[in-house]
């Protein structure tokens, strides 16, 4: 019977462990949403702007490839960000994605649910609206592509 060299012996355990401490990519992990606002408000058009914040936990970095949200403003669909992109993602790091969209006053006034009139009223008045982002982001690390929720509600002041 034939015995193993040393170096082989090496050789096989060196290949066990690298079999074995190679891990998947694990999926990015989304924190929340920061700094959503508008920032052009006219009587055709309000532009809104904000970062989701994910963190990606693996040692290896990445990109955004693409995004697909829907913007929902005061109950009604008011835009979507949907776009292919290349955006770094780096190593074990926070990574922020910037969303910016324009949505029509007329639009969300118009199919509010208290009709043109109570819209306008209502953001006369309390000079806010409430928006959702809703959707997910396509992140591909180490060749692996993951599919990301985007889940956000506020609600923003019109100055």
């Amino acid at each position: 019977m034939k015995t193993l060299s040393s170096s082989a012996l090496l050789g096989t355990l060196f290949l066990l462990l690298l079999t074995f401490a190679c891990s998947q990519p694990q999926e990015p992990i989304y924190r929340g949403f920061e700094g959503l606002k508008a920032n052009t408000i006219s009587t055709k058009r309000i532009t809104l702007s904000g970062e989701a914040v994910y963190h990606n936990p693996n040692a290896f970095g990445g990109e955004v490839v693409s995004t697909d949200i829907q913007v929902i403003v005061n109950d009604v669909p008011a835009a979507t960000i949907q776009q292919e992109v290349s955006i770094p993602v780096p190593a074990t790091a926070e990574f922020r994605l910037p969303l910016t969209c324009n949505v029509s006053p007329k639009e969300i006034y118009e199919n509010d649910r208290n009709g043109a009139l109570g819209g306008i009223i209502n953001a006369v008045l309390t000079k806010k609206v409430d928006v959702k982002y809703q959707g997910e982001i396509v992140v591909k690390l180490a060749g692996v592509s993951f599919t990301v929720p985007v889940e956000y509600e506020e609600q923003v002041e019109l100055k």
